[in-house]
């Protein structure tokens, strides 16, 4: 049985259109949700790499501060290092108070020490040369004397014989403290009512020496 259509055909061409038009609407409607969607993502993404930019750029300011900071604690150390040197040059490993304290240690009861001298020479700086030739010379010839640095010692005083101011000088000789020891003289002189042995003795201590006490219960500390 056939179906007969009484509607017009301007109503039916109507009703398509709004299909259509409604199917377009879906479609864009659809299209517009799918590009909010990438538009969220996108921006989602870009936030996270904004703020992983922040931090790569915290972390490169981070190490540009301890690249900054260990540069000048280099050139700190190295500045400490040079006066450090400086001054191990230019000070004595020596004082002459622990130098007093080992004479006294070495000298015998029976002897007394009059006159005491100490003359300590500077290290030397090389200069140089081009200067008159008067003075090169001079400094030439002195250049020996002046090496190695030490402190040169007199001492003058009185023994009651020989004996005691030859082991004094032994000692002397044979601490490791001392060197160039020298008995200048050893002479008879008067002591009041009492007939003595003068002497007059010369010892350098070189500065390159290092003093070391003994352990307790030794008489005198040593040096090497």
């Amino acid at each position: 049985m056939n179906e007969i259509n009484f509607l017009p055909r301007a109503y039916v061409i109507e009703q398509m259109r709004q299909r259509r038009v409604r199917r377009e609407f879906a479609l864009i409607a659809m299209a517009i949700m799918v590009m909010a969607g990438w538009f969220l993502i996108a921006q989602a993404r870009m936030d996270q790499l904004s703020f992983y930019t922040q931090e790569v750029e915290s972390q490169a300011q981070v190490m540009r501060e301890q690249v900054k900071q260990a540069i000048d604690r280099e050139a700190q150390r190295t500045v400490l290092s040079r006066q450090f040197r400086i001054q191990r040059e230019l000070a004595p490993a020596l004082s002459y108070s622990q130098v007093l304290a080992t004479i006294g240690a070495l000298l015998p009861r029976s002897m007394a020490i009059r006159d005491l001298s100490m003359l300590g020479r500077q290290p030397t700086v090389d200069l140089p040369s081009g200067g008159k030739s008067g003075g090169g010379d001079a400094s030439a010839a002195q250049a020996p004397d002046r090496q190695p640095d030490a402190i040169r010692i007199t001492l003058v005083g009185v023994a009651p014989s020989d004996t005691e101011v030859a082991n004094f000088v032994g000692a002397l000789a044979d601490h490791p403290l001392f060197a160039n020891v020298k008995l200048l003289y050893c002479k008879s002189a008067e002591v009041g009512p009492l007939l003595a042995r003068e002497y007059r003795i010369e010892v350098e201590v070189p500065l390159d020496r290092q003093f070391k006490p003994r352990k307790a219960g030794t008489e005198v500390a040593h040096a090497f």
